[in-house]
This record gives C-alpha cells, sequence and structure tokens, in this order.
C-alpha cells in the first residue's frame, strides 16, 4: 500500500520523487493521504494495526528467551523498530504535511480511482489484520499455527504471548515518533544533515555498503572466476586438448 501510496504522490506532481520539493498534499490528496497515513502507522507498528502483530513477532523471535533469539538480535530488533518509525514519520512529515515546496506540490490533485481504490481496499486490510487475528492465519502457512477466540484475543494476543516484545515495540514507536516530529514538522529543510553531517553523509552512502560489497567480489569471487578463466584457457583448452 505504502509503495502504491508513494506512486500516488509521484504521478500527482509530475514524476517528482524528490520529498523536500513536496508538502501540504494533505488537503489536495486526501484519499492518498488517509491510505498512506494508516500505511505508515501500520509499518510503524501501532496497534491494533497489521504491522503491530508481525512486528511484534519479529521483536519477540529475536528476544533472548526465545529459541534462536539473544540479546544482540533483540537490540538491533528494537533499534530498528525505532529507525522505522523515525524514517517514516521524516516521510510522512515533509511530504505531505507543512507548506508546498514545489510548483507541481501547490497543483497536485488526487490520483484518479484506478488508483486511489487499491489504496483504499488495502488500508481496509491493514486495519482490521488485528481483529481477524493475522497470526492465526499466517501461521498455518509455515507450520505453528495457534487458534485464538474471538476479536479481543486477537487484538490482545502479543500482549498475551509476549508482553515485554510488545511493550518494547510501543516504546521504539513512541521514540521514533518524537525524534521525527523535532526534525521534521514544518521543517524547510533537512535539519539532520546539519547536525549529524557525518552520519548523514554516511547515511546518504549508504553506509559504504556498495563499495566493500565492490571490494569483497573483487578479491572472492572475480578471483576465482579469474582462476577458472586461467584453468579452462591454459590448462584443459590448452595443455590437455590442444597440447
Amino acid at each position: 500500500m505504502l509503495f502504491l501510496g508513494a506512486a500516488s504522490v509521484i504521478h500527482a506532481l509530475h514524476h517528482e520523487q524528490d520529498i523536500w520539493k513536496m508538502g501540504n498534499l494533505k488537503g489536495k490528496m486526501p484519499i492518498t493521504f488517509w491510505t498512506f497515513a494508516i500505511g505508515t502507522l501500520a509499518l510503524c507498528g501501532v496497534p491494533p494495526l497489521s504491522g503491530f502483530y508481525s512486528k511484534d513477532s519479529i521483536i519477540a523471535a529475536a528476544s533472548p528467551w526465545a529459541e534462536h533469539g539473544s540479546i544482540g538480535l533483540f537490540l538491533i530488533a528494537a533499534f530498528v523498530a525505532v529507525l522505522t518509525t523515525f524514517y517514516m514519520g521524516r516521510l510522512f512529515f515533509v511530504a505531505f504535511l507543512g507548506k508546498a515546496k514545489s510548483e507541481s506540490a501547490d497543483h497536485a490533485h488526487e490520483s484518479p480511482a484506478v488508483m486511489t481504490y487499491p489504496l483504499v481496499f488495502l488500508a481496509i486490510l491493514s486495519v482490521l489484520a488485528g481483529v481477524i487475528g493475522i497470526d492465526s492465519i499466517y501461521g498455518h502457512f509455515f507450520g505453528h499455527a495457534h487458534e485464538t477466540a474471538g476479536f479481543p484475543n486477537n487484538l490482545l494476543e502479543p500482549f498475551g504471548h509476549a508482553p515485554l516484545a510488545a511493550f518494547i515495540g510501543l516504546a521504539a514507536v513512541g521514540i521514533g515518533s518524537i525524534g521525527a516530529f523535532m526534525f521534521y514538522y514544518n521543517a524547510a529543510s533537512d535539519k539532520f544533515t546539519t547536525m549529524f553531517k557525518g552520519l548523514s553523509k554516511a547515511m546518504s552512502n549508504r553506509f559504504y555498503f556498495d563499495e566493500l560489497y565492490e571490494k569483497l567480489i573483487a578479491v572472492s569471487q572475480e578471483a576465482l572466476a579469474r582462476l577458472a578463466d586461467a584453468i579452462d584457457r591454459w590448462i584443459i583448452a590448452g595443455l590437455l586438448v590442444r597440447g
């Protein structure tokens, strides 16, 4: 739903994809705005929306008291939950609220029904996921289904199954939301980049994973490929066949 919502915004703004050239889309694109808001809250893990239950399952599985969990995995899961809320808050505040930051944003309009109807349909599913007990539904596909009785039990199941994980998830939402609000509510530019220049540069370069990956490939896969080529060219084809 969030990807389709992003496409709706890009379509309305004539293929603009820079969120710092958006803003004030709430009144101009109400369907996209409200469905994107629901999707954002769901992804952040706000109950009773769908993401709360999936995020709770991940944090609970990573926790030290789980079968394959550990304190390291638990801390990573909690940090990622905070980070998710922070960057989704950034996106939502900058793109949909505040002042229009470009002419295309100022003249934006709602997308056609062929784009908004799927958003509404998926938003309804995101809202109802907790009510219908989505855990017991997708659990059947992984061989660890557990039945719950009635919608109150479905809604509160994470608090009974792994209460600490559920409350950690809620705390992550609160911390990430406060951070996003402080940095990006009604912001005309990215304050984060000026306050944390080194970290911002590393993040914009994806923590240099692409460069690291390229170096690793050069000394592993590329080296093995050259070795295999030399053996094939000089030993198999050269010495054994032509020799």
